[in-house]
């Protein structure tokens, strides 16, 4: 019922900018200036912006950016609004053609916001031209569209994908803004050198805009490296201990789930996510004999086991990017009543990430099978995190993780759990039995 509604909104929202988008661009057929603002000029910047919208940087949650900011402000500076609307116009119908996986809805939409963002900056420019020269107006105007872009997108991006407006600004766009803004100078310098130089003028441009294009591609790529050496490291993780594998991607998508519950931003969730991914991570300098042990551990092995989360914040501590973030992992066994490791902490004094954590390893510790025990149900594994809330494990996380088992996770995740108990009770039975032939 909700899901429905939220795609009500949305297509109410797509509806409501197309309309926007053909009334104004039906002003722009009707006003535009020919003799003021040419043809040639109108299809030429809207083939070069063509050209470079051809060429997107996919985003995170589905969005994307190109360098035809450039270009937007090219148009700005130019053209008056009727002839800027018409160049973008054409411009996106162009870019349509060349799109891979054709959804008309989202094509129209991006059409739409693209000519209500470029008409009321064209607008604003005018405004501002009264009180200041033409490049400062041009300046404002590109900040506005800049903002009108952005804003428009991520409310379609929110409404989808049930996230809040911060949210799509922290994970996508917090970086993007001050690289849009540094193209701003480029556009202003493209339009005035078309005004000496011609077409000449604007086709030089295309190569400077391409490598700017691949610096953007370049962070983005750092960050799938990023990405894909925690999945690495994951998997060396589990090659590791074989009575734990999946572990560290189910406590992983527990702990994501129980953060929503409790409203976390996106983006925090997003670094919750890599720190409950790699809250073992220390557990690749253990030795195998002690990981893979059937019987009890000694002191001294235990003693070693319990050193893993101090070691493995320690490694995780030299990455720059991640902050504090590494305190998940070394206090994520510590508990509410101060009886936890490797700090005694208590209460408040353990980060809030660290606790949701905990809830989350401890209820994949408990449903999972292991060498001298088969896994606890679901149930039974939630009634012992109730019984320990207050006490080791914080009970409002507790909550938090039972309102998001019962709503998204164990539609997923129940029956698999409770087939994998079953298979591993009866493997335990067939063990025992061929021992005691």
């Amino acid at each position: 019922m909700y899901s429905s509604m939220k795609a009500k909104m949305l297509n109410i929202y797509i509806f409501l900018v197309d309309i926007a988008a053909v009334i104004l661009l039906a002003y722009a057929i009707t006003h535009t200036n020919f003799e003021k603002n040419s043809l040639f000029d109108i299809v030429l910047f809207a083939l070069v912006y063509w050209i470079i919208e051809m060429f997107p940087v996919f985003l995170p949650r589905g969005a994307s950016i190109t360098v035809g900011i450039a270009l937007n402000v090219a148009i700005l500076y130019f053209f008056n609004p009727p002839a800027a609307i018409l160049s973008v116009f054409i411009g996106e119908c162009l870019n349509s053609f060349t799109i891979k996986n054709k959804n008309i809805f989202k094509i129209l939409f991006n059409i739409g916001q693209f000519i209500i963002s470029i008409s009321l900056a064209a607008f604003a420019k005018l405004f501002f031209i009264n009180l200041w020269s033409l490049v400062p107006a041009t300046i404002i105007s590109a900040i506005i569209f800049v903002v009108l872009n952005i804003f428009l997108v991520s409310i379609a991006l929110a409404m989808a994908q049930n996230l809040k407006l911060y949210d799509i600004w922290m994970i996508n766009y917090k970086w993007v803004v001050p690289n849009f803004l540094a193209l701003t100078p480029m556009g202003i310098l493209m339009a005035k050198i078309y005004e000496a130089w011609g077409a000449l003028g604007i086709l030089m441009f295309i190569l400077p805009l391409m490598l700017a294009r691949h610096s953007f591609k370049l962070y983005m790529d750092t960050r799938q490296m990023y990405l894909d050496t925690v999945q690495a490291l994951v998997t060396a993780i589990e090659a590791k201990d074989l009575y734990t594998k999946g572990h560290s991607e189910r406590v992983a998508e527990f702990a994501v789930e129980t953060a929503r519950e409790l409203d976390w931003p996106e983006h925090k969730i997003e670094t919750l996510r890599y720190m409950a991914l790699l809250h073992d991570i220390d557990k690749i300098a253990i030795p195998d004999v002690i990981l893979n042990k059937s019987t009890r551990l000694s002191p001294q092995e235990y003693n070693r086991i319990k050193d893993h989360a101090l070691v493995g914040a320690e490694i995780l501590k030299q990455v720059k990017n991640l902050g504090d973030a590494y305190l998940m992992v070394r206090y994520h066994h510590e508990r509410m009543d101060g009886s936890g490791y490797p700090d005694g902490l208590r209460g408040e004094e353990i980060p809030m990430g660290a606790r949701i954590i905990a809830v989350a390893d401890c209820f994949d510790a408990m449903t999972s099978n292991r060498v001298y025990r088969a896994g606890r149900s679901p149930r039974e594994a939630i009634q012992e995190l109730q019984k320990c809330g207050g006490a080791e494990l914080d009970s409002q996380v507790v909550q938090a993780f039972v309102q998001a088992w019962e709503k998204r996770l164990a539609p997923k995740w129940e029956k698999q759990i409770l087939t994998e108990i079953e298979t591993g009770a009866a493997r335990g039975e067939i063990a025992a039995a061929q021992a005691e032939e």
